[in-house]
């Protein structure tokens, strides 16, 4: 059986430069005060997609809606993921 051969033109490759990553994202809208047990600014959102690109957040989206091919894809679903910088521990 001989293999399909596909010309380069109608391969889409993902840039290197562009990653996105699937599973619960968690991070904040704001500074909650130290005494709030349940900050509003807390944001939980499990199953989506990070969209960074050049090591920049460019976006969320959610993990039923698939990052066209151009994205590199990684799928880290049932993980904790914490965009940006959050210093996850109190003194």
């Amino acid at each position: 059986m001989t293999p399909a051969h596909r010309t380069s033109s109608t391969l889409t490759s993902p840039a290197p430069n562009r990653l996105a990553i699937r599973g619960d994202l968690l991070d904040f809208t704001g500074a909650p005060d130290w005494s709030d047990i349940e900050p509003s600014q807390l944001r939980f959102r499990a199953d989506h997609w990070l969209l960074m690109e050049e090591g920049r957040i460019q976006g969320v989206m959610a993990g039923t809606h698939a990052p066209d091919a151009t994205w590199q894809r990684v799928d880290m679903r049932g993980k904790l993921i914490l965009p940006g910088f959050i210093d996850t521990h109190v003194h």
